[in-house]
């Protein structure tokens, strides 16, 4: 894999819950965002933000089976803010809303 999408996947794994955008991505990379976007897919398979959105998702799910946190928590430790969003993309993703996901 190029470095610099390695450089751009280390990024969004170690860092999910930040705020970040194509162009801070494509900043770290040394690319402009659409070629950013046009390598990242190549080699990955998904675009950056939907890598970014699948990796959140993915914390989130792991948050609710493992830890006692409430849904709002484990929400904004993945740093999704809008509650129907989260709650949208989570069940999509899981085929369950988050609120019924958890092991007991």
């Amino acid at each position: 894999m190029d470095l610099r999408i390695q450089r751009v996947v280390a990024l969004i794994e170690e860092k999910p819950g930040h705020d970040l955008s194509l162009a801070d991505m494509a900043q770290v990379a040394g690319l402009s965002p659409s070629r950013l976007r046009h390598k990242f897919k190549l080699e990955v398979g998904v675009t950056p933000t939907v890598y970014l959105q699948k990796l959140r998702l993915e914390r989130a799910r792991q948050l609710l089976i493992r830890h006692e946190l409430t849904v709002k928590e484990v929400k904004a430790a993945v740093g999704i803010s809008s509650d129907s969003y989260f709650t949208h993309q989570f069940k999509r993703a899981f085929g369950v809303p988050p609120s019924r996901s958890r092991i007991y």
